[in-house]
């Protein structure tokens, strides 16, 4: 038994015994049973007081508990490689991202691990400035792992460092996260790479010698012009690109609209067409035209070839082919060809 226990029974047995005392005895002993009746409501107290500070211990450690096991559980299973490293930079304990990617199965392995040892050799200094900072948060960018070739982004990553607590002594250990940037980093040379090959499209559709045009399907509107085709048009590329195919187009609109339409899905790329230049001369061409998504945009990516002298050579050939039919019908005697063979005959 206790012995606040044994105290309270002690004076609950000279209480009882006084009751059993002489009227006489009772009064003669009431200031003492008074106290001992007073100093039983207090040990009472205190008892409910101690009680009510145990149950409150217990929750406490209960809920230190659970936070323990969050914690473990949140540091197991983190989608980044996390260790925790002693002040001499050896590993105490690794998720298993970490002994997955840095081969550390054997947890009595991990107090002999050096976390320099993770890293290639220009990348340990870093880290180990890092490790030797007194800030809560400390960093070191670009670190490349043990095995890593030289300029290998697939191999870097950023090392944060971070106190377990905030105010933790310069020698406790601290917890390491590893972050791979290698996704980011291709996104980063895929997005290089598309900008080069933007601005390589942008000079060959600028400086091309040839007329070239990005039109809105929907409206018909002149998105952007070259510098071919505003010598060929004879407009200032601002003005050319605030007007609308259709004030260059001599085609009915809805002749037009539908030739737009099945340009724009693949039914037809090449049209014969005559346009009106500045000039009001009416010339013809001929337009190879289709879809081109630029910017999550989709536009009519047009070509535009000056057909006028073709158009006047066959006009020739068609008016010399006329003469000729009205000749032969009209000349009175036989016409006729004749082959005149290798050999002779």
């Amino acid at each position: 038994m206790r012995t606040l226990d044994l105290e309270l029974e002690l004076l609950r047995a000279r209480a009882s015994a006084m009751l059993e005392d002489s009227p006489a005895a009772q009064q003669a002993l009431a200031p003492e049973m008074l106290n001992a009746m007073r100093l039983m409501e207090e040990l009472r107290v205190y008892q409910t007081e101690l009680e009510i500070q145990n149950q409150d211990l217990k929750a406490a450690q209960l809920q230190a508990e659970a936070a323990a096991q969050k914690y473990k559980r949140l540091f197991e299973n983190l989608p980044l490689e996390a260790m925790i490293v002693d002040p001499q930079g050896f590993v105490v304990e690794a998720n298993a991202v970490a002994r997955r990617r840095f081969g550390l199965h054997q947890p009595s392995a991990l107090q002999r691990r050096s976390v320099y040892q993770l890293f290639a050799m220009d990348s340990r200094s870093a880290i180990h400035s890092a490790l030797s900072s007194r800030a809560p948060l400390a960093g070191a960018a670009q670190c490349r792992l043990a095995g890593a070739v030289e300029g290998d982004a697939l191999s870097e990553v950023d090392s944060h460092i971070m106190s377990l607590e905030p105010d933790a002594a310069h020698d406790a250990q601290r917890l390491l996260l590893l972050v791979d940037r290698s996704l980011e980093r291709q996104l980063a040379l895929r997005h290089e790479e598309l900008r080069k090959s933007e601005e390589r499209h942008r000079a060959l559709f600028d400086h091309s010698k040839v007329p070239m045009l990005l039109i809105d399907p929907a409206h018909g509107d002149i998105v952007r012009c070259n510098e071919a085709a505003q010598r060929f048009y004879g407009y200032d590329g601002a003005t050319l690109q605030r007007m609308s195919i259709a004030q260059i187009n001599c085609m009915e609109p809805q002749a037009m609209a539908q030739a737009m339409r099945e340009s724009n899905f693949r039914q037809r790329e090449h049209f014969l067409f005559e346009h009106r230049l500045a000039n009001g001369s009416i010339v013809p061409v001929e337009v190879h035209s289709g879809p081109i998504e630029i910017e999550g945009r989709i536009l009519l990516f047009s070509i535009i070839h000056d057909i006028s002298d073709r158009v006047q050579a066959q006009q020739k050939a068609d008016a010399a082919h006329k003469l000729l039919q009205n000749l032969a019908a009209h000349v009175p005697g036989v016409i006729y060809q004749i082959v005149l063979r290798p050999d002779g005959s």
